[in-house]
Formats: structure tokens, C-alpha cells, sequence
């Protein structure tokens, strides 16, 4: 994983995408949401915000669980908004979904304390720096609203695999919280056919 201050050039950023899709389409979307669901712990009058949101499957089962409340979903991918625009159309022709082109290092799209939840899978790997995300983040949710992130974790990498920028440390992540003041930190690792998937989970 890059130093929060080591900026990525383009060139990287492009070519680690296409790397995290693949890693990402690896896992079991079923098992994975499944997991999301549980962690993030939804009322029906929740409002919600999914980081790097992709086409907006997970973000489609999310949305479903606070038709009292409001979801929204971003991603730095014109294409990638499209696709979760149509899937999820008629969630936004209800006005109970908002899916924009976005970054997590920008949020002022939202007001302060706008969400009770904020999740990203995959998201972490892109974060240039971790302050910068964290501190939008925290600003958008509600005290007492939780973050949840789910990510390849590093540690289970493996020795002969070498440095790989797609993958975070559960242990690093887990300092970048406790800097930007979120408490109630807690990390697993979970495995997908022997996939580890790291998942973190903090309140604000």
C-alpha cells in the first residue's frame, strides 16, 4: 500500500482499476452483500451513501432496506454511474436514491451529518490520502453513524506475491480511523473459497 502522502500518477491509478474490478469479481456477490447487510446493521429510516458504488448492485439491496430513509451512491466512473443509474432507476424515479460521479476525498454533494451509515468496498486502495477521505466521511455522518469498508487485506498476501498497491493493511486501515476519531473500530478477515476479504467497521 502507497504512503498516505505518495500521491499515485495517473498511469497506476488506471491500470490498479482494472486490477481491483478483476480481484473484486472474484468474490461471491451473494456472500459479500450478504456480509455488507449484516455489518452496516440498516433501519428502514436510515440514510445511506455507498462509496465507489460500481453498477449499483449492492447499492440496489441497500437502497431497498431504507424505503423510509434515503440512499445515495458515487464513483469516479461516468460508466460505472450509468450502469447503477439503470439498475436502479426506479429507485431514483421514487426520489429515495441520489447516484452521482464522485470521490470520497469530496463530499460537498451532502450537508454535515447527512448519512447514519457510509460504506465502500474496494475503495481504499484509491485514497492518496487517508486523512483527506476520512475527514469528509466523518463529516457526512451523523454521531453515532457507522462506517464499514471491505477490502483485500494485505496481510494475507503472502510472502512470494510481493508489493501489491490492490491490497491494504487491516492494521494500517485500522490507525487511519483512530487518527481521523472514530472509535468502536473493529476488523475481521473473512474468506470467499479462500479469498480473504478484510472488512472494518467503525462508529463516528
Amino acid at each position: 500500500m502507497a504512503a498516505a502522502s505518495q500521491l499515485r500518477e495517473p498511469f497506476e491509478t488506471s491500470a490498479m482499476f482494472g486490477d481491483v474490478i478483476a480481484r473484486a469479481a472474484s468474490y461471491s456477490p451473494a456472500r459479500v452483500a450478504e456480509t455488507a447487510i449484516e455489518l452496516l446493521e440498516l433501519r428502514p429510516d436510515h440514510a445511506a451513501l455507498e462509496l465507489g458504488c460500481g453498477s449499483g448492485r449492492l447499492l440496489a439491496q441497500v437502497t431497498a432496506r431504507v424505503q423510509r430513509g434515503f440512499a445515495a451512491g458515487i464513483d469516479p466512473s461516468p460508466l460505472m454511474v450509468r450502469h447503477a443509474r439503470l439498475r436502479n432507476r426506479r429507485w431514483i424515479e421514487r426520489g429515495l436514491l441520489d447516484v452521482a460521479v464522485g470521490a470520497s476525498d469530496d463530499l460537498s454533494r451532502w450537508p454535515d451529518r447527512r448519512f447514519d451509515r457510509v460504506y465502500g468496498m474496494h475503495v481504499v486502495y484509491f485514497w492518496e490520502a487517508p486523512e483527506r477521505d476520512l475527514a469528509e466521511v466523518r463529516r457526512v455522518l451523523a454521531p453515532g453513524g457507522r462506517l464499514l469498508l471491505g477490502f483485500c487485506p494485505a496481510e494475507q498476501a503472502g510472502p512470494s506475491i510481493g508489493p501489491d498497491p490492490a491490497r491494504c493493511s487491516l492494521a494500517a486501515a485500522e490507525e487511519w480511523l483512530a487518527r481521523a476519531g472514530f472509535s468502536a473500530i473493529e476488523g475481521r478477515c473473512d474468506f470467499d473459497a479462500e479469498r480473504p476479504l478484510a472488512w472494518l467497521r467503525a462508529s463516528r
